[in-house]
């Protein structure tokens, strides 16, 4: 298992609409410097943004990302201006970091999909529901799988829970430690890889809680295997507790039901399943 030392940057990250804010204004202007979790001063002048910490950039580099207007997100690094946003063609994926409300926790979109819930809530909120639903306690061991952003893992810390986190994409991981947001994954033991493939490596019965939260059926098929179900159920302890998010995909399209057939194949493997229709997960127990 490679193992990945979370380093939270600090550095000034801005949304678009945050940049034009900066644009339009001469002379002092309150601004946020890290997506909505505080407001700073910013000194314009001479053509230049002077940023708290010594930190200068041309007020033209921002203009021209402001005129994006469309959430995306920025980060202030050797005096420029550079997007969080990448093609990575080893994994085929294009990945950016996005805010889809002034003041809130940005998603991710991998290959323009989000990969949080955004219709109604926030990704904070949408990360803290399903903690919730899964229901962490102080101490519990958590298997977090796919990591994204981290917000699922940063809520499970936050009730003091101990957690395990996987994550394929050093990508992704690179982003969240440039996210404001994602500050405390610092908490978390962060594991890069397969979650397929990592989880054969834990101990029987080594967790409490499993939240698995994958990229859709499409993306990561071999997440929804009846063989991945069954080493969920061995690393589970009896009497554990699974939240397993699976959407909506092709339901109102094509009449599939994946929730039904996820729910299936968790209690060949030995689980007791039931789907959560409000949730759009399937929650699942291990027996004792």
């Amino acid at each position: 298992m490679k193992f990945w030392s979370f380093r939270f940057r600090g550095l000034p990250v801005l949304c678009c609409w945050e940049a034009g804010r900066i644009c339009s204004g001469e002379g002092v202007v309150e601004a946020s410097l890290d997506l909505g979790l505080s407001v700073c001063r910013v000194r314009v002048d001479g053509g230049l943004a002077f940023l708290p910490g010594g930190v200068s950039v041309d007020v033209g580099l921002l203009r021209e990302f402001a005129g994006r207007c469309d959430g995306s997100v920025c980060v202030v690094e050797g005096g420029g201006v550079r997007l969080l946003e990448e093609w990575n063609p080893a994994e085929g994926a294009y990945y950016k970091l996005r805010c889809v409300a002034e003041g809130s926790a940005p998603t991710l979109q991998v290959n323009g999909v989000y990969m949080h819930r955004v219709l109604g809530m926030t990704p904070w909120e949408d990360s803290r529901r399903k903690v919730r639903v899964l229901g962490v306690k102080p101490g519990d061991r958590v298997l977090d799988i796919c990591t994204g952003l981290g917000y699922t893992a940063i809520h499970a810390l936050r009730r003091r829970a101990r957690v395990t986190s996987i994550e394929r994409s050093e990508t992704v991981l690179r982003f969240a430690e440039y996210n404001p947001w994602s500050r405390e994954l610092e908490g978390a033991v962060l594991i890069r890889g397969d979650a397929f493939e990592v989880v054969r490596n834990f101990e029987d019965a080594s967790f409490d809680r499993v939240l698995h939260d994958p990229p859709r059926f499409g993306l990561a098929g071999e997440l929804y295997s009846q063989e991945f179900y069954g080493e969920l159920f061995r690393v589970l302890k009896p009497g554990g507790a699974l939240f397993h998010y699976v959407g909506s995909p092709g339901q109102l399209i094509r009449g599939k039901d994946l929730a039904k057939g996820v729910a299936a194949r968790l209690e060949k493997a030995g689980f007791m399943a039931s789907v959560v229709r409000k949730e759009k997960c399937v929650f699942a127990f291990k027996p004792r």
